[in-house]
């Protein structure tokens, strides 16, 4: 987990910081990438025998999503509100038509006079995917705001402790609303919130000193950033 944490961080470090020279291009390609593989959460499952109940845990979303959310933080504190946004658009757009192509199968088979297919990988039900969307979605828009916030009460920017704080605050979210969005009624529902929790705040607290010392460097890179005047919240 460690290992790829600070993998995948550090391509989202590397794209950006050459951003002056190459472009976001490249890094946004990249976190597109994340958040279209992501919303294939049946392909990093795995199962766990905690407190001698089996639960199903997706990998994915304690390594490809924070790196995700780091990408899109670093953009919005470094960047400024623009491209951020833009960013924002993209990956909802891609991580829209992830979860519909999930269902391409199930919408197919259900038409009338259509043959039923024997397919050899696992069709998550329809609520999955559409939960990991809508679980994302809410995770940008905390990430951004709850920065903001912390920024304008720190009266600082970059702020550093509010950097940590929107990172936290957007896996706690996801954390929290995944699995009642996704598994609300099925058996054993409950215990997936505390494993999240827990899986999420292993990879905040990965990340966090990362993206610390990397914004510290970055801020005498990029000397014209959009961030330096205070923004408001809901901008």
């Amino acid at each position: 987990l460690i290992s790829v944490l600070h993998f995948l961080s550090g391509i989202i470090f590397f794209l950006h910081r050459f951003s002056l020279r190459f472009g976001l291009l490249p890094l946004v390609f990249f976190m597109g990438g994340l958040a279209a593989t992501l919303q294939f959460r049946y392909l990093g499952m795995t199962t766990a025998e905690i407190a001698g109940k089996t639960l199903q845990i997706s990998v994915g979303s304690f390594t490809l999503l924070p790196v995700l959310l780091v990408g899109l933080l670093i953009l919005y504190v470094i960047n400024g509100t623009t491209q951020a946004r833009n960013t924002f658009y993209g990956l909802i757009i891609v991580t829209a038509f992830a979860a519909f192509s999930q269902l391409f199968p199930t919408i197919y088979q259900a038409l009338p006079g259509t043959f039923h297919m024997q397919i050899g990988i696992n069709i998550p039900p329809p609520r999955i995917p559409l939960a990991s969307a809508a679980t994302l979605f809410s995770d940008m828009l905390v990430i951004t705001i709850a920065y903001q916030a912390g920024s304008n009460l720190h009266r600082r920017s970059p702020s550093l402790p509010a950097v940590v704080l929107a990172l936290m605050l957007a896996l706690w979210t996801d954390a929290l609303l995944f699995p009642i969005f996704a598994y609300t009624g099925s058996p054993n529902w409950l215990d997936q919130l505390p494993v999240n929790l827990l899986g999420k705040s292993i990879s905040g607290i990965i990340l966090a000193p990362a993206i610390i010392v990397y914004l510290i460097h970055a801020q005498k890179a990029f000397s014209t950033s959009a961030t330096l005047p205070p923004r408001p919240v809901l901008e």
